[in-house]
């Protein structure tokens, strides 16, 4: 097996694990309902995370995004589609493992509108906006947490799809989902989440 599969692989499966722990977070933020810790998660992953990746780890971004029609990033937008962005970034010489980091800003723009709109909407609804005052130190740090899970997972998963070749997007996925699959339901049985049901 090629030296790139044995990188890949296990890539795969800290990625699965980031992604299937990413929400348990929630289940300890005493103080905040729902929408509070939900914005900070979405801020995070959606917003702060993708640029911090791409100015990091891409020499130029704003280069790759001006060598491109306005007509390349309607479908990321719309649907998380950015191989026109990759490509550009790697004809501006990032890695093909760092060119997925030009594409996740934008194509999780689309994402970020209608999550932080949804928690916005319910702030004043159930007069939770209040609850970013006082004592919140705590629970912002589990909605940062979840952010860090959730975006660290694809980012990690991006770079061993690319490690594990043809295979990536195939029996890559097929794994990272299996891997995610299994750690939530663990941390479910772990932390009661189905204790209450009926056997």
């Amino acid at each position: 097996m090629p030296l790139t599969l044995w990188l890949g692989l296990p890539l795969t499966l800290v990625a699965g694990l980031c992604s299937g722990s990413s929400m348990l977070p929630m289940k300890f933020a005493k103080r905040w309902p729902w929408e509070n810790t939900w914005l900070i998660f979405t801020v995070v992953s959606l917003a702060i995370l993708p640029w911090a990746l791409a100015f990091t780890l891409l020499h130029d971004v704003f280069a790759v995004y001006a060598a491109l029609p306005a007509s390349v990033f309607i479908a990321p937008l719309q649907f998380g589609f950015g191989w026109g962005i990759a490509q550009e970034a790697v004809r501006q010489g990032a890695s093909p493992q760092g060119s997925g980091y030009a594409v996740w800003p934008i194509a999780l723009l689309g994402g970020l509108i209608p999550n932080a709109a949804y928690s916005c909407w319910l702030l004043p609804r159930n007069r939770t906006w209040k609850l970013f005052r006082g004592a919140w130190r705590t629970d912002v740090w589990f909605g940062c947490l979840m952010g860090v899970l959730w975006m660290g997972a694809f980012a990690v998963y991006g770079i061993s799809s690319v490690y594990l070749g043809v295979l990536g997007t195939s029996v890559g996925w097929a794994l990272f989902q299996i891997f995610m699959i299994m750690t939530a339901n663990l941390s479910g049985v772990l932390t009661g989440e189905w204790s209450e049901q009926p056997v």
